[in-house]
């Protein structure tokens, strides 16, 4: 404990090169600023992430599994999950491309068909405009995207055609035939913050899509929806294994990856680019502690001739690298927090809701990062301190002292 003791001193004494308190000054703030940046910018990452991920999960099927034998697999699917807590909802999906047509505006439209339970659980449908029947007086009840909406110049209650891609198909080859075209009641106007959702996706009941592309036997895909997302992977593999090669089962993470990735790459990006903070802040450490060692030399040199050995040198100036990097760390740790804090309480940094889809940007303080960014900043601390250290060690006891 000696050279935790003399390590304090020296950092407190005053110096006979003025430059050198200059020095340690620097290191400390610059070590306060990158460890407040770093854990001000991950924050914003991590909030950023959550609120897609949010976003995500809240209106995409946790997992999707498709098959060319809908009947065979529906039942093994219930088999294998009808016990399972974490299941919500199992639900067959007819989806398929279409026209959408209302007065003189076409688009091409993903036309999708949930069961009841599932589509009147789904996050951007309101209580008073769920669906309780189906295709009724020949009308089908449909749920449409804003954007979509607004292109079509649709209203709630409107009348909307749809006419099925494999129709108009079917008439090109046959010229006898003409499209069939199917009435839609425009029960809700939803918005996901989804744009793809909100541009090009027709939500009705599965009733319905079945009468819309001809049959049950249509059936390409079953969703399911979890209670727990964390219990995902689980689901997935005991799903792959049961059911095996004939099915493609995705996850709703495997849908947005190359999101996920890029969102993964501009994150580790912002923590190399602040690391670099720190770093030249732990260059002024080594800077710092060298003038030390030459300015300390007599001093070293008495300790040694006390009975101090090369270790114990060693340990006293990593000890004075550690105590300036856990100064620095503590600032910057309550300078970070307390922004964060003043973020998630006040939102001083506003955005505009008219534009964004949140009113404020969001920061999440994650603990497992707080560590990270700890360790590596007096990992990097301490690797500072060990060439002046070994110098020290080196110092000959009898030219640092012949002259006193």
């Amino acid at each position: 404990m000696n050279e935790f003791f003399i390590a304090k001193r020296y950092l407190k004494a005053k110096h006979k090169i003025g430059f050198i308190t200059i020095l340690s000054a620097i290191s400390w703030v610059g070590i306060t600023i990158g460890v407040a940046a770093l854990i001000i910018v991950i924050s914003v990452f991590n909030g950023f992430g959550g609120l897609v991920k949010n976003l995500l999960i809240s209106y995409d099927p946790h997992i999707i599994i498709s098959t060319q034998q809908a009947e065979n697999t529906e039942k093994r699917i219930n088999s294998l999950l009808s016990e399972n807590h974490e299941v919500k909802s199992i639900s067959p999906i007819l989806e398929a491309k279409g026209i959408a047509n209302s007065g003189n505006n076409f688009n091409v439209v993903v036309i999708k068909g949930l069961n009841l339970p599932t589509l009147n659980s789904l996050g951007f449908i309101k209580q008073k405009n769920r669906i309780e029947n189906d295709f009724k007086n020949n009308f089908a009840d449909i749920f449409i995207g804003q954007i979509l909406a607004a292109k079509m110049g649709l209203m709630e209650g409107d009348t909307i055609s749809l006419i099925p891609i494999k129709t108009i198909k079917q008439s090109v080859v046959d010229f006898t035939s003409l499209p069939i075209v199917y009435k839609g009641i425009v029960k809700n106007i939803f918005t996901t913050n989804n744009k793809e959702y909100d541009e090009n996706y027709i939500f009705t009941s599965l009733e319905s899509a079945e009468i819309i592309f001809g049959g049950r036997f249509r059936i390409n895909s079953f969703e399911i929806r979890l209670g727990n997302i964390e219990s995902l992977n689980t689901i997935k593999s005991r799903l792959q294994k049961e059911l095996g090669n004939e099915v493609k089962i995705t996850t709703w993470y495997e849908l947005h990856k190359n999101l996920y990735d890029v969102m993964q790459i501009e994150r580790w990006s912002a923590f190399l680019l602040l690391t670099m903070i720190i770093s030249v802040a732990v260059f002024n450490i080594l800077s710092t502690l060298t003038m030390i060692v030459i300015e300390k030399k007599r001093d070293i040199g008495v300790l040694m001739a006390m009975g101090f050995n090369k270790n114990s040198i060693i340990r006293l100036f990593i000890y004075q690298g550690i105590l300036v990097g856990t100064g620095g760390i503590f600032s910057g740790l309550l300078l970070g927090l307390l922004t964060c804090y003043l973020q998630i309480r006040y939102k001083f940094y506003s955005l505009d809701p008219t534009k964004y889809i949140i009113d404020a940007l969001p920061v999440k303080v994650d603990l497992l990062d707080i560590l990270s960014i700890v360790l590596a900043t007096l990992f990097l601390a301490s690797l500072a301190s060990v060439y002046p250290a070994k110098k020290a060690s080196e110092i000959n006891i009898v030219e640092s002292i012949k002259y006193e």
